[in-house]
């Protein structure tokens, strides 16, 4: 079945974003937990940090954000506790199984292109199930302060999904 074009731009956006901002990011992951080739969880585009997994899934319109959720929330924590994670097919391989093996905290996004209006409706029902929000006016300013911040934008990436950076080192100096 072909991808709708506005699916698959808000998609390639959203790559682009986590890629400029230096994420280790792939897209379209199917991943199987048994040793059966059947697709028990998916997502749109994921990124790792650390041992932290981001998923964002991506809709053109806000009919299709209740069909994905609930499977994207049981799924997805199953990453944290299975042995066997196989990746079926993704867009780009650049996520491997052994680095599933290393996630201890999962991120949440939906980005959704035409949201009609209804933002604050759709940011209480998600926030309330932990998950992040993206209208498109949110994913164009990231879009754009990606390209110009390039990696330096990681870290406002960071602070939105609520995750940690990693310390840096001190080093005292004698004072002069």
């Amino acid at each position: 079945m072909e991808e709708n074009p506005i699916h698959k731009a808000l998609k390639n956006k959203i790559k682009k974003i986590l890629e400029s901002s230096g994420f280790k990011t792939d897209g379209e992951i199917h991943v199987s937990f048994s040793n059966e080739n059947t697709d028990d969880f998916s997502t749109d585009v994921c990124a790792i940090h650390d041992d932290t997994l981001i998923v964002i899934e991506c809709k053109k319109s806000i009919k299709k954000i209740n069909q994905r959720l609930d499977h994207i929330l049981n799924n997805a924590p199953r990453l944290l506790k299975e042995q066997t994670v196989k990746i079926l097919h993704s867009d780009n391989s650049k996520i491997k199984s052994a680095d599933f093996n290393k996630i201890k905290n999962i991120r949440y996004c939906y980005a959704v292109d035409d949201t009609e209006g209804k933002d604050e409706e759709i940011q209480k029902r998600l926030k309330k199930k932990n998950v992040l929000f993206w209208n498109n006016e949110a994913v164009n300013y990231f879009y754009n302060t990606s390209r110009i911040l390039g990696q330096t934008e990681k870290f406002e990436l960071l602070r939105e999904f609520e995750i940690k950076p990693p310390a840096i080192a001190s080093y005292p100096e004698k004072a002069v």
